[in-house]
């Protein structure tokens, strides 16, 4: 267990510490953030206009074949914007971690080059989503199944972003890069030993708490504490652990790729970074 909680202190150290070198990265996800909410409230208007929102006399909602449609294409959108964001951090994670230092401009223009296989990725990350969604609609034992298929997902397009900037193939053979490097790296039974999840916890943790105690003493000052220390301690957390999580995906894809850590990482952080199922005993 100290192993682990060690080996999760070094990677968060190291992403850290690239990023504090080449804050421009953390540009990326802003962008990424501040478009997303605008492209929120703009579908969120036209839904509303087009009567999307309307309910029956029962309560229930009263969407027609356009609204679904409507609801797919901001779908899609999302997803584009995301991803399009993501490939550009990853381009210049990428350059960090050869030693160049990363711009605004080369990251997005590395983005760019690739915008054709961005957008068919997009294309089948919106299928897909759409999918596991209406499973996750039946209720019961299709939640499950639902559960399981997000989890197969997430670890069979671990890397695709990275393939589809670095590599620049297909978005189908970005997909099965991506599956073939997890796997052969570190096997099909996963037990991750990294603690990005333990940081966004403790995050949450050191925003709720305070903002907590506020509203107990004053809920007027509860108000103040949640604007003017809760939000925007949330943001800049998240923007942050967003970004170091990004480096660390591009350092784990490039030793993937060769079999060599770089940018501050040592193999021993790259190897434990996730690990077997049957090896997790000389891990804990």
């Amino acid at each position: 267990m100290f192993k682990t909680f060690n080996n999760t202190l070094d990677l968060l150290r190291v992403s850290w510490r690239l990023l504090n070198t080449n804050r421009t990265l953390l540009v990326l996800p802003a962008i990424s953030g501040v478009v997303t909410i605008l492209i929120l409230l703009l579908s969120a208007g036209v839904l509303s206009a087009g009567g999307a929102f309307d309910t029956t006399a029962t309560g229930e909602p009263t969407f027609r074949a356009a609204d679904y449609l409507m609801f797919a294409l901001i779908y899609f959108v999302l997803s584009f914007t995301v991803i399009y964001f993501n490939a550009a951090l990853v381009a210049g994670a990428n350059d960090v971690l050869e030693g160049r230092e990363a711009t605004l401009q080369g990251s997005l223009d590395a983005a760019y080059a690739q915008l054709p296989t961005i957008f068919g990725w997009a294309c089948f990350v919106t299928t897909v989503g759409l999918i596991i969604d209406r499973i996750r609609a039946g209720g019961g034992v299709f939640q499950v199944v639902s559960w399981i298929l997000d989890a197969i997902w997430a670890y069979a397009t671990y890397f695709v972003v990275p393939v589809l900037v670095i590599e620049g193939v297909s978005p189908f053979d970005a997909l099965r890069r991506s599956t073939s490097l997890f796997h052969d790296t570190w096997g099909k039974q996963l037990v991750a030993n990294f603690g990005f999840g333990l940081a966004y916890l403790a995050l949450a943790f050191f925003v709720i708490v305070p903002v907590v105690i506020a509203f107990m003493a004053a809920p007027a000052l509860g108000i103040v504490a949640v604007l003017v220390y809760g939000l925007p301690a949330l943001i800049g957390g998240v923007l942050v652990l967003y970004t170091m999580e990004g480096i660390f995906r591009t350092a784990l894809y490039r030793f993937a790729t060769t079999g060599e850590a770089s940018g501050g990482f040592s193999e021993r952080m790259m190897r434990g970074a996730y690990v077997k199922k049957e090896d997790r005993g000389t891990n804990w």
